[in-house]
């Protein structure tokens, strides 16, 4: 596996798409990955 697939994994266990907030989904399934770059300049996101 990636460090890429990894920060992505991390990511999307933290903040899951389809979680309920108050018992509601507030959107749909998010299909996107975001970049790699995203993640070296906003590790604290990871934390």
């Amino acid at each position: 596996m990636s460090i890429e697939s990894m920060l992505q994994s991390e990511f999307w266990d933290i903040f899951p798409n389809t979680k309920p907030i108050n018992g509601v989904i507030l959107q749909g399934e998010i299909r996107m990955t975001y970049g790699s770059n995203f993640f070296w300049h906003n590790y604290w996101w990871l934390k």
